[in-house]
């Protein structure tokens, strides 16, 4: 038996299906009129494998004793309902995407990748949905990509959280601010300034976490914008 377990994921999906000794997630399919399941012609394909140790340790998150509490105070009930409605917001697809070239919401190190394994101080394990940018409260965060902001709200753990809508089901998720510089049904435009870092919700500090999503499915950020520029090169 291998040492390692392989993780496959198109785009690093984290919705992982255990399919022997793999896990697998079907692909993204990039194309001139938008992002599709399936499609007769397909222009570029782009796969994320990552590769882990078996029983690997996770990095364990460090809750402030004041944001913990905050957490365990919080009904379930609550935090289901936020979720759920995260969940009602993703499903809704009405515009085409619009393949312009994509960017980073701010220029900064990443402190923590897509899907590095963590658990919480309950023991709770999960994999990380996006990408965490360090930066110092205040700090201006930009629009990865022109959209229409579908959230703009206070929830217990993202926090502050703002999601975009691209399009044909394309999500860009800003989590954990300190404040909002946009309203729900306000259209934006790539670079434009949608909100300033903080460490609202479940944060050991300030940073920014920066999700792509696309049908319920979180993706890498960092593959994703890979994917987008060898499209949006086409035009």
């Amino acid at each position: 038996m291998s040492k390692l377990d392989s993780r496959q994921m198109a785009f690093g999906v984290i919705g992982l299906t255990q399919l022997k000794e793999s896990y697998i997630v079907g692909e993204y399919k990039l194309q001139a009129g938008g992002l599709l399941n399936s499609a007769q012609q397909t222009i570029f394909v782009h796969s994320l494998n990552i590769d882990l140790p078996r029983n690997v340790t996770p990095s364990r998150i460090r809750l402030p004793p004041l944001i913990a509490q905050k957490i365990q105070n919080t009904e379930k009930e609550i935090i289901e309902q936020e979720k759920n409605k995260i969940i009602s917001i993703l499903k809704f697809i009405k515009r085409d995407f619009n393949t312009e070239c994509w960017q980073r919401p701010l220029k900064s190190k990443i402190i923590s990748g897509f899907g590095s394994f963590r658990y919480l101080p309950d023991g709770r394990s999960y994999y990380h949905t996006g990408v965490d940018l360090r930066a110092q409260i205040n700090t201006p965060i930009h629009a990865s990509a022109s959209g229409v902001v579908v959230l703009a709200e206070a929830m217990t753990i993202p926090g502050n959280n703002i999601i975009i809508d691209h399009g044909d089901g394309v999500y860009s998720r800003y989590m954990h601010l300190s404040e909002f510089k946009v309203t729900v049904g306000q259209e934006v435009k790539k670079n434009d300034i949608i909100g300033l870092i903080g460490a609202t919700g479940r944060v050991e500090a300030p940073h920014l976490h920066w999700e792509i999503l696309w049908k319920e499915n979180h993706a890498d950020p960092l593959s994703f914008l890979e994917a987008v520029a060898q499209l949006c090169d086409l035009k």
